[in-house]
């Protein structure tokens, strides 16, 4: 059978390489690959689980968090228009206050507040420290939402299912399961001479009740999702109880309001000093067949019987894909190589001005559409380089635009006619938001 791109409705996006490969072994069939637009960067890996087609996509190596799986799913949705929703799949780390083991699986499950996922580093600094959260993610759509149920519901009366698969792939492949699964009191740290934690102190272990089995349990509940790695067990517990979260990760707050999302993260470590690698493979395994079971008892024909996206123009599209010409990240990194790092401070003033800080609040006061844009202009040598360096390194990094709820766009070096000479160009750039 020829396939389409307009035949996949289901993103399975990735992190690590290792999640991509747990994903391939789920995959019922595995289809020829797909021509794609030279913009697009990603290598797809296309198959089908059940009776969905399933495009699967990962992360750059060494490029994580929320921005680079968000340009990820910008590409997929372009080049696979009829995706219905999402699966982010792979390793996180685990809250143990709820008897969360390692190789455990946690699925994000929408409370009453939340959609399911928090980005808990997004929000404002008030005076005294406090990170004031603001603003909610999507949640799942009620068809992923219902096939939850009936898994949950299935476990109860006859357990889990994805021993099974487990098994399965663990005879096809190299990983197996590692035997110490060792949680260490919150306030006792690793020590650093050694990767592993065989010169850690055992008298320090917290005690928990021995599981009759090694087979992994599945939780549901909120997952707290942000951009840097959470290795301190004291700040894991203060994040988990105030937000009663299972699981941290750092991809999927990029992904939820772009595209209805669920996440599944089998669990990997413990978010402490302890943190390593030995776990994730096994963790990558199962989530990705608590995801393969997932997909098996959502009914394709709920899929395709959601209203159609809006169709692009043949102008839209064109105009979506010079856009993804280069990386801007990349971008930026050549102009800064050709001019030179800023000097600390350098060019830092012009982030205090009322002109800068009225187009930042232009989204808060739904001002007109055409003046959302920040241009920025001169002659040549008067510094606009590097001030863009500095607009694009300062502004990437506020929270609105860190967390995907807010998108920014640079575009740099234009070519324009100068007023000094038929001959002279000067360069300018322009920023929307």
């Amino acid at each position: 059978m020829n396939f389409k791109h307009d035949d996949y409705t289901v993103a399975w996006i990735c992190a690590l390489p290792l999640e991509m490969a747990a994903a391939k072994t789920v995959l019922d069939k595995i289809h020829p690959p797909l021509i794609q637009p030279e913009t697009d960067h990603n290598v797809y890996t296309l198959g089908n689980v059940a009776s969905h087609n399933v495009v699967v996509a990962c992360l750059p190596s060494g490029v994580y968090g929320t921005t680079s799986a968000a340009i990820v799913l910008a590409h997929m949705l372009l080049t696979f228009p009829s995706l219905r929703f999402g699966l982010m799949v792979g390793t996180g780390g685990g809250v143990p206050s709820k008897d969360i083991r390692l190789g455990d699986v946690v699925v994000s499950m929408p409370t009453a507040v939340s959609g399911g996922v928090i980005q808990y580093d997004y929000g404002k600094t008030l005076r005294d420290g406090h990170l004031q959260r603001t603003g909610s993610l999507n949640k799942p759509p009620q068809y992923l939402l219902t096939a939850v149920s009936q898994i949950r519901s299935k476990y109860m009366v006859s357990g889990s299912d994805i021993k099974k698969g487990i098994s399965e792939m663990l005879q096809m492949g190299e990983i197996s399961r590692p035997g110490q699964d060792w949680l260490f009191k919150p306030d006792y740290h690793h020590e650093s001479r050694y990767t592993d934690c065989s010169a850690c102190d055992q008298s320090q272990l917290v005690i928990r009740p021995t599981r009759r089995t090694n087979e992994p349990v599945i939780h549901y509940g909120l997952i707290a999702s942000g951009n840097q790695v959470v290795k301190d067990a004291k700040t894991r517990d203060s994040i988990a109880k105030e937000l009663d979260i299972l699981c941290f990760e750092m991809e999927a707050a990029g992904l939820m309001d772009q595209l209805p999302c669920l996440v599944i993260r089998g669990i990997c470590d413990y978010c402490d000093s302890h943190k390593n690698k030995e776990w994730q493979g096994y963790a990558a395994l199962t989530a990705a067949a608590s995801t393969a079971a997932l997909l098996a008892v959502v009914p394709s024909a709920k899929i395709h019987a959601q209203p159609d996206k809006k169709t692009d123009t043949a102008e839209e599209k064109a105009c979506l894909q010079d856009l993804f010409i280069t990386d801007p990240t990349d971008d930026r990194k050549a102009l800064a190589r050709r001019k030179g790092h800023r000097a600390l401070g350098t060019c830092s003033w012009i982030l205090a001005t009322d002109e800068l800080k009225n187009w930042l609040q232009i989204a808060q006061r739904r001002a007109p559409k055409n003046s959302n844009i920040f241009w920025l202009y001169g002659n040549p040598g008067t510094g606009k380089s590097t001030m863009a360096i500095t607009l694009t390194e300062e502004l990437a990094n506020q929270a609105e635009f860190r967390s995907g709820k807010r998108g920014l766009l640079t575009f740099s070096a234009i070519p324009v006619l100068s007023t000094s000479g038929p001959q002279s160009l000067s360069y300018g750039g322009f920023f929307i938001n």
